[in-house]
């Protein structure tokens, strides 16, 4: 079973609210997360957030109820990071509420595709890639509004109900290709609740309500009871690829305390480096900026042929020039460059070089990684620059090893002590 940080996901509305929590959330632990929504600027906002904190994700528009576009998607995630683990189906559009009497066919069949119909066709189009690789999780999103039959809720509640009876089935059949199959049933604030509340949004679908302000008031006067699956055996093997509970638990303490320590190592790292550009004297000539924007957009294109993907078609999915993708670059190269010249300088001082034995470790990884043989990567890349870069790796090693890291939490409390 694959670790965490090697999976890659599909998060649906993920351009705010829950759905872009969740995409961060899964970002920060090394999932690799492909953002999806209706409006193209807040799922890109979400990527910017999700490079920010060091992870990898990727941006496309996209309306659940278009399958063709759905299964665009599936197979952008598998091309640009080489397979589809997660799907979590949270978007879902919004209908005027109304009596059952009034609920027109239009808002029912919005409701309909946005929601149920929507999430099967993710994991349709999800489904052959996770049998063959025998793992997958789906995670749908159902509402209690449907499950205690809130009034006025027809179109919106009956279609989570429907994902809910749908969710089970799939369970049920797909559990015997590894693939597990979840309702959840979220209460959250989150900001585009809080944006709700306040106004109607400026697409609304009835036009005399579209950019009101509008106040809604709920309130929760009892859980009336949980649905969750026996903490067993049973439940282990069906998520996972252990036999017993206790062997499952023991895994993801392991798998958890793993990632935590690959955290704590990387915000030691960024941070060391931080200091080392802080400290950085002089002028750099913005054509280095430039050449290291070059190198990103090559290796990125390189990266995707290699998953039968040509970078014009990847940009069609993306809906980006190549001058906007590349200028999208720019903020990473910045910092790569200050970064580079700062190890360069710190493997000089210290005379830090990397051995052939590390060199031909390094040319076997990158072979297979991309399924090729070491004589042939050899003759692709230049061994000297591999043999700078690793020693580059060193200096960072280095760095480390000299640093004095003190704990922020040890800190503070020793001033409180002190007061």
């Amino acid at each position: 079973m694959k670790q965490l940080n090697e999976k890659v996901a599909i998060v649906t509305g993920a351009g705010q609210g829950i759905g872009k929590g969740i995409a961060l959330c899964l970002a920060k632990r090394g999932v690799k997360v492909v953002c999806t929504g209706r409006r193209e600027a807040p799922i890109q906002q979400t990527v910017a957030e999700i490079e920010e904190l060091g992870g990898q994700g990727l941006a496309m528009t996209c309306d659940s109820a278009d399958r063709a576009r759905v299964e665009e998607v599936v197979k952008a995630a598998v091309d640009t990071f080489g397979s589809i683990d997660v799907i979590v189906n949270n978007g879902q559009a919004i209908v005027p509420s109304a009596p059952v009497e009034d609920t027109t066919y239009e808002n029912m069949l919005a409701a309909w595709q946005s929601g149920t119909i929507g999430s099967l066709n993710y994991m349709q189009a999800a489904f052959p890639y996770m049998k063959e690789q025998h793992e997958g999780r789906i995670i749908n999103f159902a509402s209690a509004t449907g499950m205690f039959g809130i009034a006025g809720q027809l179109a919106y509640g009956s279609n989570k109900e429907a994902l809910r009876g749908l969710t089970k089935i799939a369970a049920k059949e797909w559990g015997q290709y590894g693939i597990c199959v979840n309702v959840v049933l979220p209460g959250a604030e989150s900001p585009a609740a809080k944006a709700w509340a306040e106004k109607f949004p400026e697409e609304y679908q009835a036009e005399e309500l579209a950019g009101k302000d509008a106040t809604f008031k709920i309130k929760l006067h009892e859980v009336k009871y949980k649905e969750l699956p026996a903490l067993d055996d049973e439940l282990a093997k069906d998520c996972s690829e252990y036999d017993t509970l206790d062997e499952f638990k023991a895994s993801i303490r392991k798998n958890n305390q793993e990632q935590l320590d690959k955290q704590d190592d990387l915000a030691v790292e960024n941070a060391l480096v931080d200091q080392v550009i802080e400290s950085m004297e002089g002028e750099i000539p913005q054509a280095m900026y430039e050449t290291r924007m070059d190198e990103m957009v090559n290796d990125f294109a390189f990266r995707v042929e290699q998953q039968g993907l040509r970078l014009e078609d990847y940009l069609k999915y993306m809906g980006q020039t190549v001058e906007q993708f590349r200028a999208s670059f720019m903020p990473q190269a910045e910092k790569q460059v200050k970064i580079r010249l700062a190890l360069e300088a710190v493997a000089a001082a210290e005379n830090i070089e990397a051995s052939e034995e590390e060199v031909s470790a390094e040319i076997k990884r990158i072979a297979d990684q991309y399924k090729m043989e070491e004589d042939k990567v050899r003759e692709l890349i230049n061994v000297d620059e591999v043999k700078h870069d690793l020693a580059i790796n060193k200096a960072i090693d280095f760095i480390k090893s000299h640093a004095n890291v003190v704990e922020k939490a040890a800190e503070a409390e020793k001033t409180e002590d002190a007061q």
